[in-house]
């Protein structure tokens, strides 16, 4: 269930970081671009998709495949919130810290033994035999 919470929270931060970048480094732009004298407004636009692809595109790559080592990509949804944050995109930057924690806990949740029936009794006879007859196997 985490998990889930940690992917819809991954993609409504990314699509806010999207929308926050075009807006924001678009009107960056369009000043720097009145301001300068003899600057053409296809590098001012050029510009301003370079580091709209700079700070989108390392969330998105990160978030398409989730399932491999969580711990490190909940580490790197934090630093992308930390980035997000230093840019006054706090709705990005509180979504991704929240989803880095997620993936945190969820790959040392699954780690640990926190099942319901994690104190029942072993059934030593039954773990023996699937050695016993392992053995079997390697002997022959």
């Amino acid at each position: 269930m985490n998990l889930i919470i940690g992917k819809i929270a991954i993609w409504i931060g990314i699509v806010v970081q999207i929308f926050y970048s075009v807006v924001i480094v678009s009107i960056t732009t369009f000043i720097l671009f009145i301001n300068a004298k003899g600057a053409s407004p296809e590098i001012a636009v050029l510009i301003a998709l370079v580091i709209i692809l700079i700070l989108t595109l390392p969330p998105i790559l990160t978030a398409i495949n989730l399932e491999n080592k969580m711990e490190v990509k909940g580490t790197l949804f934090i630093v992308y919130a930390i980035v997000a944050f230093c840019m006054f995109n706090y709705l990005s930057s509180i979504l991704w810290v929240v989803c880095g924690i997620f993936l945190i806990w969820t790959k040392y949740s699954k780690d640990g033994s926190t099942g319901k029936n994690e104190n029942k009794k072993v059934d030593i006879e039954s773990t023996e035999n699937q050695f016993e007859s392992k053995d079997k196997i390697t002997k022959e």
